[in-house]
């Protein structure tokens, strides 16, 4: 098993975890390498977005107004978004898809010429301890040795799956923590043409179809297709998910039927269930389906050293106090953890000068 020294090692390499390496980079520019490290279990970065090469997204996908720090960071990275065909709100999405948002994200790091960043794709975290010297993160491949760590996970997988120097109160608080839309999935039908959009009384955004499985739907084209996203319960079995996706398509035919007359077969179907994804869903009282509020120290203060100093950061959608579950929640935890460390880097740089 290999050993990596670096000065900042993140779990996560979602939206939270990349934005609170770039803030962190932003505010540390040092003569010597800014040693940045990312963990993640799945085989590409995120963590909840996930879209495809047409722009369709299966994760989050949207950004409304009062996204504040989230439209901002896609400005400074030159990210375009598209308005929501049909919306009401003023919602957005991005341009390609979600996922180049995070794609320039980590981009930006590696433009950065005082930063060594390295991204350890399929590496499953399985602890974090403290000791005199850091912090060491175990993984099923890798050891990190850092001065200090983010965790970017939901706050109830981090707890479900990582073995954390946390006493069984802020433990329980972390599990009662949802995961946003993370019992969800969804399946996106492309089709040659915006068949929803022929009859002005129909809004494809609102409509409701009883007796299936479609919980909601949604205008999800862009540029490059015409595609409906349909939000589903996935079943309790995984190997009951494609049935469930062939009956959403059946669904959506009859619909089209309805609203224009005709029937054009999909083009393509894609889908994704969260449920069954286990670096996202966790299990954890309540209903899978509950809001996150804000669980504010409990779920954010950082864990610290024998002599006082903060080690061990939290980020992650979820840790937020204005947007939990979203993704401006995403982006707001990862710049307050970013300068949560900074913060108390000056510290520990203004006790070594006393």
């Amino acid at each position: 098993m290999s050993v990596l020294d670096v000065d900042l090692a993140i779990v996560g390499a979602g939206l939270s975890g990349l934005t609170a390496a770039l803030r962190f980079a932003h505010a540390r520019v040092t003569e010597v390498p800014l040693r940045i490290a990312v963990i993640e279990a799945k085989d590409a970065i995120g963590g909840r977005t996930l879209s495809t090469s047409n722009g369709i997204d299966l994760g989050g996908a949207w950004l409304w107004p009062h996204d504040s720090r989230a439209l901002a960071l896609a400005a400074d990275l030159h990210v375009e978004t598209l308005p929501q065909p049909g919306g009401s709100d003023g919602e957005a999405r991005v341009q390609g898809g979600m996922s180049r948002l995070v794609a320039a994200v980590e981009h930006a790091i590696r433009a950065l010429p005082h930063v060594q960043l390295r991204v350890c794709l399929s590496t499953v975290a399985e602890s974090v301890k403290i000791d005199n010297a850091g912090v060491v993160v175990t993984a099923d491949n890798l050891v990190l040795r850092a001065q200090h760590v983010l965790v970017a996970l939901p706050p109830r997988l981090a707890a479900h799956s990582l073995s954390l120097p946390i006493d069984e109160g802020r433990r329980e608080a972390m599990l009662r923590q949802p995961i946003w839309m993370g019992a969800m999935g969804k399946v996106g039908v492309e089709f040659a043409k915006p068949w929803w959009r022929s009859s002005p009384r129909f809004n494809i955004n609102t409509a409701f179809l009883p007796g299936s499985a479609i919980k909601q739907m949604l205008d999800a084209s862009s540029d490059t297709a015409y595609a409906i996203v349909a939000f589903v319960v996935p079943p309790d079995d995984a190997g009951a998910m494609p049935a469930l996706v062939d009956s959403v398509v059946r669904d959506l035919g009859a619909l089209q039927r309805r609203v224009s007359g005709s029937e054009d077969a999909a083009i393509a179907v894609v889908s994704h269930s969260w449920r069954h994804d286990p670096f996202v869903f966790a299990p954890g009282p309540g209903s899978p389906f509950e809001h996150p509020r804000d669980g504010r120290d409990a779920l954010r203060a950082p864990l610290r050293d024998e002599c006082g100093r903060a080690r061990v950061f939290f980020a992650g959608s979820e840790t937020d106090g204005f947007a939990p579950g979203y993704l401006d929640g995403a982006v707001r935890a990862g710049e307050r953890a970013a300068v949560e460390i900074g913060l108390e880097l000056n510290a520990a740089a203004a006790t070594v000068s006393d």
